[in-house]
């Protein structure tokens, strides 16, 4: 330092000066959305200590130069919001510098949505409440593969499964930023019941005791309505027995019906229309008691009854209306039997009445008187007694005035020729018996005789009575190239005629010839021819050809119960199934024959196809137009209501003729697609040709409208 005179001094001070410290940060983004989380990296020199101030009330301290992170957050949902960052940077002297940059973030945004149910059957129509802060766009996704934008969509969703099936419902909300938030919800939906059951039968007689076997899937409770003011309520599945009964004169019908539901209110129903036949009720009355042989005559008092059968309770049986029967009882003991009549209806039901009847035993009278012809002075006749054995009492009659009582009569010799007539009465404590033998004592030659034959149907079986006078040997020649030397034979004869039968008879006195004629009735031939074999419910009839022969009077019987007697009957049937005709033939003489036809005639049910008049494609795509019969109620696809189809072939016309669409396979209706894209709205024409079960051709033709509808 110098002074105005030059003089000088000197002072001298250290000074320390410390290394320049400067502060600042770089971080990516500027911008963005809430949360906003940003990395600062630390871009300062020479500082030690940085304090970090992130301008929304937070604050950190590091000591080296790591990246710091920190989110930002702005619940404002409509503002965005401004952040001043500022980083202090100190050394360890204490010298400092900042750097403050600011960044924004854009306003918080939320989804959330709410569901008016998220549980229930199909089809299950959920209606959500779109409850979101801060969105501004928004985009569903129902988890079945549709979507919507809308804010608060309602929306259907289906199961075609045998299970619950759980669906995700995503929720994106985006703000006017393009920042997104999203939320997930489940919607559960229940598969639909199908309520099904089988019965073992459909119409029966009564009792009916119904087989009901349930076949139903997904439902835990059962209610039945049976149709005959019964019910039953259950949880159990397992097949079941419940009995119809019917006490009119007609068919009862009952409308069987099954209400399935599960636990979460699905129900579904199913029916059956069973039916039982009026019953009928055997009776009958006769005379219960009497000695052997006895014939009870009985009086058939049955109710509905078609045909009959009695069984006698001693083997034999019969079945016309009110027989006659003949008991015998050959012991020394009463008897009695037990008489069934099984009573049938028109319909094939039965009924049965038991009764008894009560059979004394009775001498059976019989003896063998011998000889039996003779020349006169021969005249002493042998008797051999062959009455059933028993605690009798007998009474021998000569027919010439004299009598004995013995059981076994010594030789008895008459005093003159002539015919004898010997009786034997035989008697017990409640029943008599008488036999009479003639005997003959000739003293002429022989005379031939026998009795005239009444006339019959072919075969005709005839017992020959001979009615010959001191005869000793017989020879018949019976007209057909047969013979024979019985004393009374039986023969048959085979075939329709006129037969002139000789009787040739040989005795002491000599010979002698009887002549009769037998005649011998033709039976009918039967035949006949059935057409259509095949005929279609309800109006299509079949056509019954008589080819028969010699025929007067007919009976057709048509396996359903019903009958005609007309010549070449028309019938209709009137349900499904394959049926039995027969046809029974009378001639002018009562002779009878009969053919069955078995299965003669199949009855299909009706052919039915129908078309709608208006349609709704799904707008999402096509389909292929394929559907399933287990989607009755699916309409976007043109199909028909059928049943009994066999061939087909659908053709879809637009307004200007030009052919869009072909379809030979009915469970292929058209999707209102044409070559890749949905058809015009408006309206189409369609040609259905084809041909039923039964072989009847059918066509439709008619016009469809086909509209669109879109879904938001």
């Amino acid at each position: 330092m110098a002074s105005n005179y030059a003089c000088r001094d000197s002072f001298y001070m250290d000074i320390v000066v410390h290394p320049n410290i400067k502060s600042d940060f770089t971080f990516t983004e500027y911008v963005n959305c809430s949360p906003f989380t940003v990395i600062f990296n630390n871009a300062s020199t020479t500082g030690a200590t940085y304090y970090w101030d992130f301008g929304d009330g937070s604050d950190t301290i590091t000591s080296d130069m790591n990246p710091v992170s920190h989110t930002f957050s702005n619940s404002a949902y409509t503002t965005n919001a401004v952040f001043l960052v500022t980083l202090i940077a100190e050394n360890p002297e204490g010298c400092t510098d900042q750097r403050t940059r600011t960044l924004e973030v854009y306003p918080d945004i939320d989804a959330s949505f709410l569901a008016d149910i998220d549980e229930g059957c199909v089809p299950l129509r959920v209606q959500f409440s779109n409850v979101s802060s801060g969105g501004y766009t928004y985009l569903w996704d129902f988890g079945d593969g549709t979507s919507s934008s809308s804010d608060s969509p309602g929306h259907t969703f289906t199961n075609f499964t045998n299970a619950p099936v759980t669906r995700q419902v995503r929720l994106t909300a985006t703000s006017r930023y393009n920042c997104v938030n999203e939320i997930t919800g489940d919607i559960t939906i229940h598969p639909k019941p199908l309520a099904r059951f089988e019965t073992d039968r459909i119409i029966v007689c009564p009792p009916f005791d119904a087989l009901l076997t349930n076949t139903s899937t997904n439902a835990d409770q059962y209610n039945w309505n049976f149709g005959d003011g019964s019910t039953l309520n259950t949880v159990s599945g397992t097949p079941f027995n419940h009995t119809f009964d019917n006490i009119t004169t007609n068919i009862a019908q009952y409308n069987v019906k099954l209400v399935a539901s599960s636990t979460f209110g699905c129900v579904d129903s199913a029916m059956q229309n069973l039916y039982v036949y009026p019953p009928t009720i055997a009776g009958f009355s006769f005379n219960d008691e009497g000695c052997s042989p006895l014939t009870s005559s009985f009086v058939n008092e049955s109710v509905m009854g078609e045909t009959f059968l009695w069984d006698f309770g001693d083997g034999s049986n019969i079945t016309v209306k009110d027989p006659s029967h003949s008991y015998f009882n050959f012991s020394d003991d009463d008897i009695s039997y037990f008489v069934t009549l099984t009573s049938t209806s028109r319909y094939g039901c039965t009924d049965a009445m038991t009764d008894t009847v009560f059979v004394y035993a009775n001498p059976a009278a019989e003896f063998i008187a011998l000889p039996t012809h003779q020349v006169y002075p021969a005249a002493t006749v042998s008797f051999t007694n062959v009455t059933n054995p028993g605690p009798w009492t007998y009474l021998w009659d000569m027919d010439d005035g004299s009598t004995s009582a013995s059981e076994d009569p010594a030789p008895y010799t008459y005093s003159t020729w002539g015919e004898f007539n010997i009786s034997l009465y035989v008697s017990s404590a409640h029943c008599y018996d008488s036999v009479s033998h003639l005997i003959r004592i000739f003293a002429s030659p022989p005379i031939a005789d026998f009795d005239t034959i009444i006339p019959g149907c072919e075969p005709l079986p005839v017992q020959f009575t001979n009615s010959s006078l001191y005869g000793n040997t017989y020879f018949w020649e019976f007209d057909d190239g047969t013979t024979s030397d019985e004393f009374e034979p039986v023969h048959t004869f085979n075939e329709s005629g006129i037969y002139n039968v000789k009787l040739t008879v040989t005795g002491d006195g000599g010979q002698d010839y009887a002549y009769h004629q037998v005649e011998v009735f033709r039976k009918p031939y039967v035949n006949f021819r059935v057409s259509p074999a095949l005929v279609m419910l309800p109006e299509q009839e079949v056509q019954l050809y008589n080819l028969s022969e010699n025929g007067v009077i007919y009976l057709w019987e048509f396996g359903d119960g019903n009958t005609s007697t007309e010549y070449n009957p028309n019938y209709r049937y009137t349900s499904e199934g394959f049926y039995d005709i027969r046809l029974t033939v009378w001639t002018v003489n009562g002779c009878m024959d009969t053919l069955t036809k078995l299965a003669a005639v199949e009855v299909v049910p009706t052919g039915v196809i129908v078309f709608p008049n208006v349609f709704e494609p799904d707008m999402s795509g096509p389909n292929g137009g394929y559907y399933s019969l287990s989607e009755p109620d699916k309409d976007n696809i043109f199909r028909p209501v059928w049943e009994g189809v066999e061939e087909y072939r659908l053709e879809i016309y637009n307004r200007w003729g030009v052919l869009i669409y072909v379809s030979e396979d009915v469970m292929k209706g058209w999707d209102g697609y044409y070559q890749g894209k949905v058809a015009p709205q408006g309206v189409y024409v369609y040609k259905c040709t084809g041909t039923f079960s039964n072989g009847k051709p059918f066509t439709h033709v008619g016009d469809v409208t086909l509209l669109h509808h879109y879904y938001n």
